[in-house]
């Protein structure tokens, strides 16, 4: 029921991708729990094509619908994801991390790091499952640390 479609960027389908992450990195609630300000398209634009190839995206799709997005930094091996508010606390988070991580894991990507905010529960509580080992940083993030070969997920 729940996949993950990578994004392969081409010229003829660039800015009907970028439209869905455009959606999902201006989500509300994204921006207002991680403290960050909404992107104007004009530059997010420009960073998306400067930045694409660092950089793996998937859409997440649940009963072929777009629910959210992730954002694999391949430079810091870490990401961010957003799911659309109507499908939080159904556990497809959770899933849709598995399937990152196996994803991850079949690449070679051993190690990875998420950061989240204590305020944002759901997400910190998703972290700390899938991590060895946590630190609180002084922006006020938490930086967890996931190991696939110690395979905790």
């Amino acid at each position: 029921m729940l996949h993950l479609k990578k994004i392969n960027f081409k010229p003829s389908n660039f800015n009907y991708y970028f439209k869905i992450i455009l959606f999902y990195r201006n989500d509300n609630d994204y921006c207002g729990i991680n403290n960050i300000k909404k992107v104007i398209p004009k530059e997010s634009r420009k960073w998306l094509k400067k930045n694409h190839k660092s950089r793996i995206f998937f859409i997440i799709k649940y009963k072929k619908r777009n629910i959210g997005i992730i954002n694999f930094d391949k430079l810091e091996n870490t990401f961010s994801i957003v799911i659309n508010k109507n499908y939080r606390n159904l556990g497809l988070g959770g899933l849709g991390l598995k399937l990152l991580f196996e994803y991850l894991k079949n690449k070679k990507i051993n190690d990875i790091y998420i950061f989240g905010l204590k305020k944002n529960s759901n997400a910190y509580n998703l972290y700390s499952k899938f991590s060895y080992k946590k630190k609180l940083l002084k922006n006020g993030f938490t930086k967890f640390y996931v190991n696939f070969k110690k395979d905790k997920y």
